[in-house]
């Protein structure tokens, strides 16, 4: 050890340098004694007759400050230390320590210092002593380097995990986040390809460079990291990358967001999605099949009323002919009874169709459109055939001019909606008593070039210009609300007397609100409302809107068309004081009801076309297929039966040719009509149209059955009328093809 003289003698030699230094003696665990100070120390931090008798270490206020100056000292002498004495040393930068130097007059005064400490002595012992040489910090630099700091802690405890590559994929930094979620050491980490870390990802990670490397951003792309323990854990990875002054690529600059709550929740949900769809599913499922049973027997009843009063009629001729005044009498009123029961099931089988279509609806399945051109004026007038109106009631149809004749749209649908908002009006106990006056009224919007329909029910009659102002005047007005909530939207207005609304009494009057427009928006007895029309005319293509004011109740939709136009006229569909209206009961006879031969399938089939069809009946119900042929019989076609799927296979396979037309049932014992229709379509490769003629209406039976390769797809029960068509269509059609 060098001798106390001769540490005075270094000492003055750094008189003469500008910086601090001090030499210090270990003499405790955490004692450091000052032994000599230059004169650059003496006026900075003070002269050595006040701090040589005190630890060195008190003059540092901040624990945090101690510990890292005696890091310092321990790394000065570790073991990465030269051979010679001062040769090594370590630095430590912005240490707080008070001054009590004669240019302050002594008084204590915190200021910032960064020291460097070099051995004097071999290992770390008690009695070693070191140089400490240093200089202070000013307090601009002071100020910098606390931003600085609290720049670094930002990006280094950031709750986003972020590193820097370079332009070889090589880490050049990461902060303690990333490090934290991954486990692993800065050592075991910077430095290191990133390719290291994603094994699974390499191709993703390549053509994540080649995007960075064209100057494009990156956002959420998904890439899995393995950890230290060797899990995979979930990325969403932002980049983008840093080029130098000269455009060089610098480095990226990649911000990585934990992913794995994310995969877990997206699980979840598409397993909740699965489950829902199954329970859909079943509950669709079961549905069909609950219509299934009672379709059958709807049909079974509608087609025997049908034959009672075709054979009442015979009996009602041969009365007038006898001159039985009796008779005839029974026979019209058993007509008129019949006429009533043929109205309930009508009605019923629409309850049920109502009911199945608006169930799939609110399960979010889309309609297929059957696009066709549909005369608007004919379909007016089967809406309004179809509703028995109130003999106080006036029902008119108003076409406006310069609406569409034609329009191409569902005409089913268009006619359901129509039907519904007319029964509405005509038949609700809240509409009915002062409505006076009906109308259909039909024009066109010519800004949006669209074909406005409106049901219009009134308390007087309105001329056609009336009805015109009417119409147009609202077609986009009432904040566009949806038809259930138009009525009450007045409700929320503030009155004269009172021009507060408090949020309370809003949202009871909204509850209060909804629940009426449920209880009100119910039609007669056998209809469900009108929930199912709203989805029936957004499937169109419209919006369906209402509005309910004093003596005046309105409907109204406007569709997209293109085609010739109308001329202005009124129909006269009923007047007020006629009896109700009723559906004309007839039926026709064996020589009016035989489907007529097109005349082009005679022109180029000769006698073949004009021969009487043959249709094969395939259904496991006996009264059903009892129906169908009686019906069929009374259209001129000749016809077979099979009780299931694989006798109807059979039949055809023997009699290749025969038949001209297969209307197929779906639900059947030994083989189902899908199974057989996709054997006679795919393997036995026969052409003869097969309609399925079915109770089951499910929407996913109607896209097996397009799979499959059915014609086309009909619901029991189905009458006289639609058979007789379909016959035409499917057969003297092909023939003529």
């Amino acid at each position: 050890m060098q001798s106390e003289h001769d540490e005075n003698n270094t000492m003055k030699a750094f008189d003469e340098l500008p910086l601090c230094i001090a030499t210090l003696r270990k003499t405790g665990a955490s004692q450091f004694a000052v032994l000599s100070v230059n004169v650059a120390f003496e006026a900075t931090v003070g002269p050595l007759f006040k701090i040589q008798a005190s630890n060195f270490l008190e003059l540092i206020p901040q624990q945090e400050h101690k510990d890292k100056l005696m890091e310092a000292v321990t790394k000065a002498h570790g073991p990465t230390k030269m051979t010679k004495p001062g040769s090594c040393g370590s630095r430590v930068r912005n240490i707080e320590m008070i001054t009590v130097s004669e240019s302050n007059s002594g008084l204590p005064i915190k200021r910032h210092f960064d020291w460097t400490i070099s051995v004097r002595d071999g290992t770390l012992n008690q009695g070693t002593t070191f140089l400490l040489m240093g200089d202070p910090v000013s307090e601009q630099d002071s100020e910098q380097r606390a931003k600085d700091a609290e720049l670094v802690d930002f990006f280094q405890n950031a709750p986003i995990a972020l590193h820097w590559l370079s332009g070889e994929g090589i880490v050049l930094w990461a902060n303690k986040t990333e490090m934290d979620v991954l486990g692993y050491t800065p050592e075991e980490y910077i430095g290191q390809p990133i390719m290291k870390f994603c094994p699974d990802e390499e191709a993703l990670v390549l053509e994540i460079f080649k995007q960075l490397g064209s100057g494009n951003t990156i956002r959420d792309v998904p890439v899995r990291f393995r950890t230290k323990a060797g899990k995979i854990v979930h990325f969403l990875i932002d980049s983008n990358v840093k080029y130098d002054a000269n455009g060089q690529f610098a480095h990226t600059r990649c911000f990585i967001r934990d992913d794995t709550k994310r995969k877990i929740r997206d699980a979840q949900a598409q397993l909740l999605h699965e489950e829902t769809k199954r329970s859909l599913k079943m509950l669709d499922n079961f549905m069909s099949r609950s219509m299934h049973h009672v379709r059958t027997p709807m049909h079974i009843l509608q087609t025997t009323v049908d034959i009672v009063s075709h054979n009442l009629i015979h009996v009602q001729k041969r009365a007038i002919v006898a001159n039985d005044e009796s008779l005839r009498l029974l026979a019209n009123e058993s007509l008129e009874v019949l006429q009533q029961a043929r109205n309930c099931v009508s009605q019923s089988v629409d309850l049920i169709n109502d009911i199945s279509d608006l169930a799939r609806l609110d399960q979010g399945h889309e309609l297929k459109l059957n696009r066709e051109p549909v005369e608007l004026k004919e379909l007016g007038k089967t809406a309004f055939a179809n509703i028995p109106i109130p003999s106080h009631i006036e029902a008119s149809i108003e076409l406006l001019g310069g609406g569409p004749r034609y329009l191409q749209t569902d005409g089913n649908l268009l006619h359901k909606v129509i039907r519904s908002a007319l029964d509405h009006i005509t038949h609700s106990p809240d509409e009915v008593e002062n409505v006076k006056t009906v109308s259909l009224v039909i024009g066109h919007n010519e800004e949006s070039n669209k074909c406005v329909f409106a049901i219009i029910g009134s308390d007087r009659r309105m001329s056609s210009f009336d009805l015109l102002t009417h119409c147009m005047s609202h077609s986009d007005d009432e904040r566009g609300l949806p038809s259930i909530f138009q009525r009450y939207t007045q409700r929320f207005t503030p009155g004269a007397e009172d021009d507060t609304v408090r949020p309370y009494d809003v949202a009871s009057t909204t509850r209060q609100s909804v629940e009426d427009a449920i209880n009100s928006h119910r039609v007669s007895s056998l209809h469900i409302g009108l929930p199912l029309s709203h989805h029936l005319v957004r499937a169109l293509g419209g919006d369906l809107r209402y509005s309910n004011r004093p003596g005046l109740t309105t409907f109204r939709w406007a569709l997209p068309y293109k085609d010739e136009s109308l001329e202005t006229e009124r129909i006269i569909i009923s007047s007020a004081k006629a009896e109700p209206q009723r559906a004309s009961s007839f039926v026709l006879s064996r020589d009016e009801a035989k489907p007529a031969a097109l005349p082009e399938a005679v022109a180029s089939c000769g006698l073949d076309a004009m021969d009487s069809p043959c249709v094969l009946v395939v259904d496991d119900v006996p009264m059903c297929l009892k129906m169908v042929c009686n019906i069929l019989g009374k259209l001129n076609c000749t016809h077979e039966t099979a009780e299931n799927g694989q006798k109807a296979v059979d039949l055809l396979k023997s009699g290749a040719g025969k038949y001209d037309l297969v209307l197929m049932d779906l639900r059947m014992p030994v083989m189902d009509g899908l199974t057989a229709t996709k054997i006679i379509k795919k393997d036995l490769k026969l052409g003869v149209p097969v309609v399925a003629l079915t109770g089951d209406a499910g929407l996913d039976i109607k896209e097996q059955c397009d799979a499959i390769g059915f014609d086309e797809f009909c619901n029991k029960p189905m009458k006289k009328n639609a058979i007789k068509k379909l016959v035409d269509r499917l057969v003297f059609k092909k023939k003529n093809g």
